[in-house]
């Protein structure tokens, strides 16, 4: 054989061995993807365990607040009008961790899940008569990939998609945030999966003429 044939072989070789990765991968997010649950539906059918650390019983007419500190000594807190429930509900939750939730998203290392319990039973279905209040306390650390602290964003997992958890309130909540005390806050109005995300820091190369 000669060099040059020598050369095409080793190439195609190479490209042979970089598409069976790639294809492999693919099949591969493709098994976990259809494999995940959100922990709201795989509770009640023992799916994988979920910690819940904080719970909290509501009443209608009696404002009442939850908070749940992480091993950086970090609040998120909870906030529930009067008018939060307009029956007795029962408030679990539960701290957790995920990857980011679409291409160029990071996560800014503070997730939780809600779920609703009346008379034992789990409540699906529930959503907050009006919206309640999270506030969540982060450190620098947290967000230090983060593109811009300013547009720090509560993501809520729909079970198909992540969509900005103030535009699940009608009419669209605002954010509060506080930059200088690495507090965010934004009033909800679902339960399940939540998280705190932000856009990556993008690096531009420097030139010089």
């Amino acid at each position: 054989m000669t060099s040059t044939k020598r050369i095409v072989a080793i190439l195609f070789c190479a490209m042979l061995l970089v598409f069976t990765v790639c294809v492999a991968n693919v099949l591969n997010a493709n098994v976990l993807a259809s494999n995940y649950q959100s922990p709201q539906a795989q509770r009640p059918e023992g799916g994988p365990p979920i910690t819940y650390t904080n719970s909290i019983t509501l009443t209608p007419g009696i404002a009442s607040s939850l908070l749940y500190t992480d091993t950086q000594g970090l609040p998120t807190r909870l906030d529930f009008p009067a008018d939060a429930v307009v029956q007795t509900t029962t408030i679990e939750f539960a701290p957790a961790l995920w990857t980011s939730p679409k291409p160029n998203f990071i996560f800014a290392q503070h997730a939780f899940v809600l779920v609703a319990s009346r008379d034992g039973a789990l409540d699906k279905g529930f959503t907050f008569n009006a919206p309640v209040t999270v506030t969540i306390s982060y450190s620098d650390a947290d967000i230090q990939t983060a593109a811009d602290e300013s547009r720090l964003t509560v993501y809520w997992w729909t079970g198909n998609d992540w969509r900005d958890a103030a535009y699940e309130c009608d009419p669209m909540s605002s954010y509060y945030r506080d930059l200088t005390a690495n507090i965010i806050s934004v009033p909800i109005c679902q339960l399940g999966q939540l998280g705190l995300y932000s856009t990556h820091q993008i690096y531009l190369p420097f030139i010089t003429r």
